[in-house]
């Protein structure tokens, strides 16, 4: 059936519907901006303040402090005036560190209830009594709190306190600082800045050891990770600690970590992981704030690595609840970067009911996926950008091509929104971020992509959308003002890889979304010309039973470009069409089960060199 909307009564009932789905996406969105520990409150520059809502009803599992199990937990607070064993709040430990020597020293797990105040590590890395470890670097800048195995730690209280859900951590915030002297200057403009942080401890925490090669389970509630500065050197990421990763915590050797109500923030890595890195480990965060740190290479926030181990090893990150703002990265993922590699085809991440806004990096704004199964449910993308391509989200598997395993890795995106995300395309950037992809890796570049105002999905990308919203995102330079979805080449020791991906949205809104200097309003589908035929179907796009509302581009398909792809189109339903072609095919097989009748199609759909086959119809609003 070939249908074409033309009357005022047709108009109406298929405008109410198409404004049904956008305003219940529309609420989700409001919504997730409340889960999201309350997140987007009413302050004027909608930042920052919302954290402080997060605490004010503290409530956790383990409710009530039962005087049985007193001999388990261990006091400190810097104040008490006591005998000073950590037995009581009178008797508190006023060192951290006593605290967690003392929970080294005993056997199973251990609570430590830490009262409000700052505090400095004071002990250089040394396990097994070996000063700087494996690395043997002795400096006081491996400063650091090292966790000794089931630990759980608890902030937020005032002293006296006797239950978990007394605490208040914003009233009684409970600091680890890696501000070793006490003298950071927080003026970035200030010409004693970084002179100001040169002493900082390269890590604030540290799990795992790296002479035994063995990790910790620990738990973190309820505390503030500040000040951190990875500026150090390391022998391998993989068999010790890189010191220029991990400037608040650095996990390692299959550890299991737990964040909950944690505020990681102010925290730089020269190269990767500013917030926090992991190395084969498991990651739990919740219900926490990740702000204002800084990685130079990869993951502002956070970066997970989950390689080169046995493939019945893998490991798995969790963020549910968590707010990640204002973070950068001078590469890749202001946010978050996690990466995995065959054979541990079994890693995983997942992120739900959490929001990423304000962060920035040149590929990736908000977060950047390679080579692991990913899960993001439930969650919004807001005001990210990245100066190169993906102001929101990329996701590829590079690491896993490069490496020569099978890459099934998907990511699977539901019931999210994306809104208010920039790819700026800028060309200075993309020459920069390649020419120091073949500096750090000699041998290896890769043609990286411009646009992509909120997502990419590049190199063997396997990406499926469902049930979300993309609205005002912009690819200022470049192709996909919301999605861009285009294989790369790379050249590995002269030898040319090319790559496809494969993209599937269905259910899903697409309001006011630009390719201003570009294809693509909406959606980009391309491949690079020159590198792989159209015959090799290494692009392919599924589009089903979704809204395109005021869409443009500046160039050509207001909401779909294809250029040199297999496109499959569904039901799809398009409303206030601008001038130009609706969707522009070039070199490109389209499967249109969804295209508008004959006599429309010349407005709508614009071909060169492709083979259309037209079946059924969509709904165009004219």
């Amino acid at each position: 059936m070939k249908l074409k909307i033309t009357s005022l009564e047709e108009r109406i009932v298929l405008d109410a519907a198409i404004a049904a789905a956008a305003a219940d996406a529309v609420h989700n969105s409001d919504a997730q901006g409340e889960e999201a520990s309350h997140r987007d409150n009413s302050s004027k520059d909608n930042k920052g303040d919302d954290h402080n809502n997060r605490h004010d009803n503290d409530n956790h599992d383990d409710n009530h402090h039962n005087p049985m199990d007193d001999e388990s937990i261990i006091y400190v607070d810097q104040n008490a005036n006591g005998n000073h064993d950590g037995s009581s709040w009178n008797n508190a430990y006023v060192s951290l560190q006593d605290a967690l020597d003392k929970a080294a020293q005993t056997l199973g797990a251990d609570k430590i209830w830490i009262a409000e105040g700052v505090y400095t590590p004071e002990n250089i890395y040394a396990p097994n009594g070996v000063v700087g470890g494996l690395g043997g670097i002795a400096t006081s800048n491996l400063t650091t709190f090292n966790l000794p195995d089931q630990v759980e730690l608890f902030g937020g209280f005032k002293a006296g306190m006797t239950a978990l859900n007394q605490r208040n951590p914003i009233a009684h915030e409970t600091v680890l600082t890696g501000d070793l002297l006490g003298n950071d200057i927080d003026d970035p403009n200030d010409p004693n800045y970084d002179a100001s942080r040169a002493d900082n401890a390269w890590h604030v925490v540290l799990i795992g050891n790296d002479i035994e090669q063995s990790g910790a389970t620990v738990v973190m509630d309820g505390l503030t990770i500040e000040r951190g500065r990875a500026a150090g050197v390391g022998d391998g990421v993989y068999f010790t600690y890189n010191h220029d990763y991990g400037a608040g915590i650095y996990v390692n050797y299959d550890s299991d970590l737990t964040l909950n109500n944690v505020t990681l923030r102010n925290n730089l890595a020269v190269s990767d992981g500013g917030g926090i890195f992991s190395n084969n480990s498991d990651v739990l965060i919740k219900d926490s704030h990740i702000h204002d740190n800084t990685a130079y290479f990869r993951g502002g926030g956070y970066e997970g690595f989950s390689t080169f181990e046995a493939p019945n090893n893998p490991h798995t990150m969790i963020v549910e609840d968590t707010l990640f703002e204002r973070n950068t990265s001078f590469f890749f993922g202001g946010a978050i970067v996690s990466e995995g590699t065959y054979p541990n085809e079994a890693s995983k991440m997942i992120i739900k009911d959490s929001m990423f806004r304000d962060n920035f990096a040149l590929e990736g704004g908000a977060v950047v996926v390679d080579s692991l199964d990913t899960f993001i449910d439930n969650t919004v993308f807001r005001d990210n950008v990245a100066s190169v391509n993906a102001g929101a989200l990329a996701t590829t598997n590079v690491v896993n091509t490069l490496f020569g395993g099978p890459s099934p890795y998907r990511t699977t995106v539901t019931d999210s929104v994306f809104e208010n995300n920039i790819a700026m395309g800028n060309l200075d950037d993309w020459n920069f971020m390649n020419a120091a992809i073949s500096t750090f890796a000699p041998g290896l570049a890769i043609n990286f992509s411009l646009g992509g105002g909120a997502v990419v999905n590049y190199m063997n990308g396997n990406l499926d959308i469902h049930d979300s919203l993309f609205r005002n995102n912009e690819a200022l330079n470049g192709d996909g003002g919301a999605i861009l979805s285009g294989n790369a080449v790379s050249t590995v020791f002269g030898n040319l890889v090319a790559a496809g991906v494969e993209t599937n949205i269905t259910d899903s809104v697409f309001i006011n979304n630009k390719a201003l200097n570009g294809n693509g309003g909406a959606i980009a589908a391309e491949s690079l010309i020159g590198y792989v035929a159209p015959s090799r179907a290494a692009n392919i796009i599924n589009i089903q039973d979704s809204n395109f509302i005021r869409n443009s581009a500046s160039d050509e398909g207001n909401r779909i470009w294809l250029q040199d792809v297999n496109a499959t189109l569904n039901d799809n339903r398009v409303l206030g069409r601008v001038s130009g072609s609706d969707i522009y095919a070039a070199n490109s097989v389209v499967n249109d089960i969804s295209s508008s009748n004959a006599m429309d199609l010349e407005e709508e759909l614009r071909l060169e060199n492709s083979l259309h086959l037209l079946r059924d119809s969509d709904i165009i609003l004219m």
